[in-house]
């Protein structure tokens, strides 16, 4: 801080032969101290924090996405556009709004987007922090929002959020959920294969005439000593089944083509059921997404931009 004096000056008249009283100094000529304003940094306008975030009631649960580039001290999690999309045009203008590269390769680029824009068209509603959890549902840590950025693939270029995380939980990461340790309940999973179960499925599906000559698979997990899940695979389809004391029904089948790739069972139930994240692709394509199923009383229900309510 620079302090600047101003003195008084004393007129002193020799040939007078008199002074000035100091009574007579005039208030004007009184000490001053003038104070430099010094102003704050602006803040970084792509640097978000989680009071910047809007609040939601809902709950997002996603997977950790993995890119090769991956930092070991950063975690991925994917946005969806806030506003529906019309044509590849909209999203690409979208895409430029994302205009500080911090990263490019020969195939890949990350570019940060400002505050204001994500902000504005972007998702990200209750995400300025989240939970991580490993492929047992075991809380691993939480973390706060870095940035968003959009990432400018070959194949497949999506919007995420970038969060700052110690290097070995990054490793084993496998979901997170929205808000800081959010309240789980117990969930006993085990892997399983029952002949039976899947001899009953393979009967609806040929009897209905389901082409199964080169994909026919089948993951199956025990939830209880009564329930049983399994996810099923033909050459187009994926379907969903719940084995319980009553018997095997289907209780999930989309509209369009798909396999499944994973699938995460959720320690949160609906309806007696827990909600199951799920990686997807679409047979004989390069197209593959994720979406949050929730038990509804009687089938599994995809999750709008997989938020539960």
């Amino acid at each position: 801080m620079k302090t600047i004096h101003f003195l008084p000056i004393a007129l002193i008249t020799m040939a007078l032969g008199c002074s000035e009283s100091p009574s007579s100094e005039s208030d004007d000529h009184a000490p001053q101290q003038v104070t430099e304003q010094v102003e704050a940094p602006a803040r970084d306008p792509y640097k978000l924090l989680p009071s910047d975030l809007p609040q939601d009631e809902s709950v997002y649960i996603g997977f950790v996405r993995d890119f090769y580039f991956v930092d070991n001290e950063e975690l991925y999690v994917e946005l969806y556009v806030e506003t529906e999309i019309e044509d590849y045009d909209q999203f690409q203008q979208i895409t430029r709004l994302a205009d500080q590269e911090v990263y490019r390769d020969m195939e890949n680029a990350r570019s940060k987007m400002p505050r204001k824009e994500a902000l504005q068209h972007l998702d990200i509603r209750g995400l300025g922090e989240i939970s991580m959890y490993d492929v047992n549902n075991r809380l691993l840590a939480s973390s706060q929002i870095a940035s968003v950025e959009y990432l400018d693939q070959l194949i497949y270029s999506p919007f995420v959020a970038v969060y700052e995380t110690p290097t070995d939980i990054s490793k084993t990461a496998a979901y997170v959920i929205s808000g800081a340790n959010p309240q789980l309940s117990p969930l006993d999973v085990q892997e399983t294969k029952d002949d039976s179960i899947i001899a009953i499925i393979a009967e609806s599906i040929h009897s209905a005439g389901i082409q199964t000559s080169f994909t026919f698979e089948h993951q199956q997990y025990q939830v209880n000593d009564s329930l049983v899940i399994t996810f099923t695979n033909t050459d187009d389809w994926g379907f969903l089944y719940l084995t319980d004391g009553t018997g095997t029904q289907l209780v999930f089948q989309d509209e369009d083509y798909r396999n499944w790739l994973d699938m995460q069972l959720i320690p949160i139930y609906r309806h007696g059921l827990p909600v199951i994240l799920c990686h997807s692709v679409r047979p004989e394509s390069d197209s593959d997404w994720e979406e949050l199923l929730a038990f509804d009383g009687e089938t599994y229900q995809s999750l709008s931009h997989q938020r539960l309510k």
